[in-house]
């Protein structure tokens, strides 16, 4: 039984993931806004928005799934040490500690 490669396929925007798009968004529009859209600004933000466009297109030619894995990845970030355990029950509890 063979899965659709449509179902597996994330949907891109001008071959960029939608979470990667937005971002590029929220970084250069405002720029443009605060500066109530003077064309020495509207020059630099479409110059910036280019350029992460196309840094964006190039990650995501390489893998498509890069936006999820950021975000999955993320939490583990500050986390220093990774212990080798390969089952749930073999990561330590930690103890509640009660009022008495």
């Amino acid at each position: 039984m063979d899965v659709n490669r449509a179902l597996l396929r994330p949907i891109l925007f001008a071959g960029v993931e939608k979470r990667l798009m937005m971002i590029n968004i929220l970084v250069c529009f405002p720029l443009v806004a605060m500066t109530h859209f003077k064309l020495p600004a509207c020059f630099l933000g479409g110059i910036l928005f280019s350029m992460l466009h196309l840094l964006f297109c190039h990650i995501n030619r390489d893998d498509p799934h890069v936006a999820n894995l950021l975000k999955r990845s993320s939490r583990f970030f500050w986390q220093g040490y990774y212990p080798p355990l390969s089952h749930a029950r073999h990561i330590p509890l930690r103890t509640v500690k009660t009022l008495s």
